[in-house]
């Protein structure tokens, strides 16, 4: 189910030689799934905004080492991304609206406010049939395909993501992708 344990983000293996989740962490924070005092504090603090009742908090800690946001996460000592992920009432026959929170990434289909960009976010691209783990997996091979990168330009680097703008970058990409469509990569490209 959606409900994992919460694990400390401290303990990543870097050197993981393929793309794979060795842990995914999903925090629920719903009145149904209370978290304690202390993880709620930290959860807060690294999404910078308060528990909502569909509002899940991800780490994606391993990518392809062979790839260059590998290699910043290792510059920088970057253990983890951070995602938010918030389910409609209707989830699993709607898309969850998925975003990344931290570090602030470039290129790799996240885009302003850390919106991502993928049909399978899409009401259009979205399968009940999905899990929250092939969700991110994807993710994670999108990210890594798309060349994304930890964002190291002064001052944006520090910049926060924020929801509104998230949101309104998903509106804009569904609405240019309904009117022109998506590319749908070669089978040889994985």
């Amino acid at each position: 189910m959606l409900n994992k344990a919460i694990r400390s983000p401290g303990q990543t293996d870097l050197d993981s030689a393929s793309l794979r989740f060795h842990q995914i962490v999903c925090v629920v924070l719903s009145p149904n799934h209370p978290v304690g005092p202390v993880e709620s504090q930290r959860i807060d603090r690294l999404s910078g905004e308060p528990p909502s009742p569909r509002c899940n908090v991800g780490w994606l800690h391993q990518v392809d080492k062979d790839s260059v946001l590998w290699q910043d996460m290792k510059e920088t000592n970057t253990e983890f991304i951070l995602l938010n992920l918030t389910f409609p009432d209707n989830f699993p026959f709607s898309p969850p609206f998925m975003r990344v929170l931290s570090p602030r990434l470039e290129n790799g289909y996240v885009l302003d406010g850390g919106a991502i960009c993928m049909e399978l976010l899409t009401p259009r691209g979205w399968s009940s049939a999905y899990t929250v783990e092939a969700v991110m997996r994807q993710f994670a091979a999108s990210l890594v395909k798309g060349q994304g990168r930890i964002c190291r330009k002064a001052g944006k680097s520090k910049k926060s993501f924020s929801r509104k703008e998230a949101e309104a970058t998903f509106k804009s990409l569904v609405k240019t992708h309904e009117k022109y469509g998506w590319v749908t990569p070669p089978v040889s490209d994985g």
